[in-house]
């Protein structure tokens, strides 16, 4: 009974995906365009494509490599907590 509710659920789920993950792109597509046109006569490189190729990596390592370098995904914590809460389960 309970697999006939999860089915449909399933499909809300990754519509839900598409959508966020569009809206995802939308906004930093729009980021990055706003910037670049603020930030084209200051950045290094002849043209505009390799201007455009600065500033993206500039973004990659302001907006995706320091945070994940500062903040990991299992921060050392967790780990001791999931080891005693799964220890009080089997015990």
């Amino acid at each position: 009974m309970r697999v006939k509710i999860l089915i449909p659920y399933r499909g809300w789920q990754k519509g839900g995906e598409v959508v966020a993950s569009t809206i995802y792109g939308i906004s930093l597509s729009a980021l990055f365009g706003i910037v670049f046109v603020y930030s084209r006569n200051s950045l290094a490189g002849s043209d505009n494509k390799k201007k455009a190729l600065v500033l993206t990596g500039i973004m990659f390592f302001v907006l995706f490599l320091i945070p994940t370098l500062k903040y990991p995904a299992n921060p050392p914590g967790v780990r001791l907590v999931i080891a005693n809460s799964t220890s009080q389960f089997h015990a």
